[in-house]
């Protein structure tokens, strides 16, 4: 029960900063690159696409896989705590963790 209790707190404090965060410089502002990154991503299966696919989309851009998903991720973690686009170990291929991508977007941000 106590340790329960302390993961609670703990979450607590992590949303509690993460709002905080946002309230003092204002709202987390994504930028067009990162939204059709994302938006890529959720409509990809199992929320996954290959870096070679990714950095296809960017490249028109002129904007590197790399800095955008350090870009995104940072966003990310001022919000929820964690970054919302990850690569996964031995494939390097990119997955997005749905349940952060409705924490974020679900306010219409």
């Amino acid at each position: 029960m106590a340790r329960e209790h302390e993961k609670f707190v703990g979450n607590v404090g992590k949303i509690g900063k993460a709002i905080g965060n946002g309230s003092a410089d204002g709202p987390v502002e994504f930028e067009d690159h990162e939204r059709m990154l994302v938006e890529h991503l959720l409509g990809c299966e199992d929320y996954k696409a290959s870096k070679q696919d990714l950095q296809a989309l960017l490249t028109p851009l002129r904007k590197r896989l790399g800095s955008v998903l350090d870009s995104l991720n940072r966003k990310s973690c001022d919000i929820t705590g964690e970054p919302l686009v990850v690569q996964i170990d031995g494939t390097g291929d990119y997955q997005m963790i749905v349940s952060y991508y409705n924490i974020i977007f679900s306010d219409g941000r």
